[in-house]
């Protein structure tokens, strides 16, 4: 079966299976982290890490603003190509204001599924605005390229390495899906975030990250 039928599969079944109620997660804030070494020493959003499990991490995000594009295409190396070129283009100085804004880690995609294999999918690329910028950030020039608020949220990680590919994010989601569903946790299912913190030129212990938002 396809990756994306199982990781849809298995998101009906997180919403119309009969289990018990959603789990009222009591979770203990073990206070907010330093810049992670993921990062690489550039901006990228703070989180607190509320609880860790050997499957995932859950975390709290503050508010954040984001520089975004939306591409809809079937193939997800063509949509984060598109997009990504976009955005590239709009940090090198294709805003108002001509700056040239450094930049950030990570580079995220929110994944919205089309109904199936040979369907389009919404992509949406984005950077992470930097600390200097987040209070008035350039306004992009492209029409396709806009400011995007992230609002606080608890949000569900995995991590994986090695470099990744379509069907490799549509796994690792799939399977980050399933632990959430064995703990009764509730999550937005319509859509999940592929994370990525690393140029293309690194070979060795790369981050990866799934992401699903709580309900």
């Amino acid at each position: 079966m396809h990756a994306a039928v199982v990781l849809l599969v298995a998101a009906a079944a997180l919403q119309c299976s009969a289990r018990p109620a959603a789990q009222h997660m009591t979770l203990t804030l073990q206070g907010a982290t330093s810049p992670p070494a993921f990062c690489h020493g550039i901006d990228c959003p703070n989180f607190q890490v509320l609880n860790s499990t050997s499957a995932y991490e859950t975390r709290l995000y503050n508010q954040t603003l984001w520089a975004s594009t939306l591409v809809q295409d079937i193939e997800y190396n063509t949509a984060i190509q598109t997009g990504f070129e976009r955005l590239f283009q709009y940090i090198s100085g294709q805003n108002e204001q001509k700056e040239k804004i450094p930049m950030t880690a990570p580079v995220q995609v929110r994944i919205e599924p089309g109904q199936g294999p040979f369907c389009t999918s919404n992509f949406t690329i984005s950077f992470f605005v930097p600390f200097a910028y987040q209070a008035n950030p350039p306004k992009p020039s492209a029409s396709n390229v806009y400011i995007r608020t992230e609002q606080r949220e608890v949000v569900f990680v995995k991590t994986f390495g090695g470099y990744a590919q379509g069907q490799e994010i549509q796994k690792e989601a799939s399977s980050l899906l399933d632990s959430l569903t064995a703990d009764r946790i509730s999550v937005s299912s319509s859509l999940y975030v592929y994370a990525g913190y690393d140029a293309p030129s690194t070979v060795f212990n790369r981050h990866n990250e799934i992401w699903f938002y709580a309900q």
